[in-house]
Parts: structure tokens; C-alpha cells; sequence
């Protein structure tokens, strides 16, 4: 993903939210509480119009839900004043075994994995682009095929979706791959993993993550198995892969 341009960055700091503040001098309904998710994301100049958005700023609800192990865009979080900070231990996301597989990416205080068990994470070895091609049809034709798990319910994930190995509106084998699941609903969604952050499937394929920069790698790669929910797999070189499944990636 390229870094966003200076003008890009007004548009984010200041013109949204400026228009926010606008809007609501025209719109006089407001709400009794405030959920924000994916709030390590969030830059000081948001917080300002959204809590006029509160019917009561005093009283109001206002919940912020944030994992600092997904600052992928590297913004130092900010909260509004006042927030009691409440730490959540359950994983109720994934099973057991993904969890352990996620948890040597993981910083911060334990977390318990509710779930259950689940079967193990696939970790395929594959070098090449037509490598990774191959060994993502052929855990398709499995998935599909075989064990009849909906498209719907599967996405591959990449680290970039412009330069990675696979493409949007391309086939691999017998499946075609999407970027819009919703207006295509017999093809399997293929997201980069950044774009993906904050979602989840039943059966996430992860593949092209051996181009992670260094100093991006563990969060990408926490946010990229995270988001499955019953399956992982995992299709990297096997130097990627004995690294992941050590004790630490890093």
C-alpha cells in the first residue's frame, strides 16, 4: 500500500472531519450513544466531531474498541478524556488452534482462546508465483469442491492486491477471484490485507506475504491470520514458514 500523499492527508486530518462538523449544524438528529470501532486508527482531529454527535455529551455513551497490535498505518491513538479503559481477554474470534498460531504475533497481556478447538492450521510451502497459484486452487477445489464450504465464506488474502501474486478479476484453476464478494457472490473475494483489517471469514488463505517490510511484518501478518474465524491457511516460502512457526516470527 503507498504511503498517502500530502493532500491525502489533508483530506483525512482536516476536510472530513470539518465537513462532519458542518453537516451537523444542518442535521439537528443526534444519538444517545457512540460505538467506535478500530480505534487505534483514529487521528486527535476525529474525536472533535464526533462527540457533538452525542444528544447528551455529558451523559452519553460512547464505546471505543481498539488493538493496538493493528496499527498498521502507524498513527499514535488518541482517546477523548474521561474513558474508562476496560481490557478484554477472551478471544471469542478464533478457534484454539488458530490462536496459537496468531498468539507469537501478539503484544500485549495474555488472551484466553474461547473457542473451540478446530482443526489445524494448513501451512503450505510455495515459492513462485505459479507455485502460489497452483497451491491456492488446489485448496479451493478442496474447499469447495469437496467439503462444500460456500465462496462466500473464504477469502485470500495478499499483501498487496496490486503487486502480489494474485489478482482481482483473475482466474487461479477453476475459481475466479473478486474484489466485490457482494455484487459477486460465486466468486471467492481476494482483499489485500490491509484493506481487509477489522473483517473476518470462516476460511481465510493467506498468501504473497514473503515481500512484508520488516518493520511492518508482525502487524500484518497478526491482522492477516486473525481474520479467520474457523480455518487458516497459510501458503509462504518455507523460510517464511519455519520463521512463523517458530517461537517468534521476528
Amino acid at each position: 500500500m503507498r504511503s498517502p500523499s500530502r493532500g491525502q492527508e489533508i483530506v483525512v486530518a482536516s476536510t472530513l472531519p470539518n465537513a462532519l462538523l458542518d453537516a451537523l449544524d444542518r442535521i439537528h438528529d443526534r444519538f444517545d450513544a457512540l460505538v467506535i470501532d478500530e480505534g487505534q486508527d483514529f487521528l486527535d482531529t476525529w474525536w472533535e466531531p464526533l462527540q457533538p454527535c452525542l444528544a447528551d455529551q455529558d451523559r452519553g455513551v460512547l464505546y471505543v474498541f481498539h488493538d493496538d497490535n493493528q496499527q498498521l498505518y502507524r498513527r499514535v491513538p488518541t482517546f477523548p478524556r474521561g474513558l474508562v479503559e476496560i481490557v478484554l481477554h477472551d478471544n471469542l474470534r478464533n478457534t484454539q488452534r488458530i490462536h496459537a498460531a496468531i498468539s507469537k504475533f501478539y503484544r500485549g497481556e495474555p488472551l484466553r482462546a474461547a473457542g473451540p478447538e478446530g482443526r489445524d492450521v494448513e501451512w503450505i510451502a510455495a515459492g513462485s508465483t505459479l507455485e502460489i497459484e497452483q497451491a491456492v486452487s488446489r485448496v479451493l477445489h478442496r474447499l469447495v469442491r469437496e467439503e462444500s464450504v460456500a465462496p462466500a465464506d473464504i477469502v485470500v488474502l495478499v499483501s498487496s492486491s496490486r503487486t502480489g501474486p494474485l489478482k482481482k478479476d483473475s482466474v487461479v484453476g477453476a475459481f475466479e477471484l473478486t474484489g466485490d464478494q457482494t455484487a459477486e457472490p460465486g466468486k471467492v473475494l481476494l482483499e489485500s490485507i490491509r484493506r481487509f483489517k477489522g473483517l473476518e471469514r470462516q476460511v481465510v488463505i493467506v498468501a504473497g506475504i514473503d515481500d512484508l517490510a520488516p518493520e511492518d511484518e508482525n502487524g500484518m501478518l497478526y491482522v492477516a491470520l486473525s481474520r479467520a474465524r474457523a480455518h487458516l491457511v497459510v501458503i509462504a516460502t518455507a523460510r517464511t514458514i519455519a520463521r512463523c512457526q517458530g517461537p517468534t516470527c521476528l
